[in-house]
């Protein structure tokens, strides 16, 4: 299951972010939007290969291969951006591993970013995709 290039770079956008906000700013604030946000990103942009492009190129997939897509585009984001966050705890002096770290930190707000992350992406890969008038 492979989605768009652009939906690839929407998931390191969103990993980063969160790894920086969480990790970097050590902040919960903004963690749940973040995850939401590049989610329904991540697929906007992978309902976009579920399209015709001008009527007369087929799809380069189908759309419930796009909702698959980017479904696990999202948890690999959030899951991403997690690990970095606790790589970063480690660079800090951190001695915990990832999940007693993950779970010390931030308690339920990894699985809520996933089920956030994972649900917006759903979402934008059957709403989606958005283009502009041209």
């Amino acid at each position: 299951m492979v989605g768009p290039p652009s939906a690839f770079g929407a998931a390191i956008l969103t990993a980063a972010a969160l790894v920086i906000v969480g990790g970097i700013l050590a902040e919960r604030t903004g963690l749940l939007a973040i995850s939401g946000i590049g989610g329904a990103a991540i697929g906007l942009l992978c309902a976009g290969a579920a399209v015709p492009r001008n009527g007369v190129v087929p799809a380069v997939m189908s759309r419930d291969r796009a909702v698959r897509s980017a479904v696990v585009l999202a948890f690999v984001a959030v899951g991403g951006g997690a690990i970095g966050t606790w790589v970063y705890g480690r660079l800090e002096g951190g001695v915990l591993d990832p999940l007693t770290y993950l779970w010390t930190v931030f308690g339920p707000f990894i699985p809520a970013e996933i089920v956030i992350a994972v649900g917006a992406a759903a979402w934008g890969a059957t709403a989606g995709p958005v283009r502009g008038r041209s």
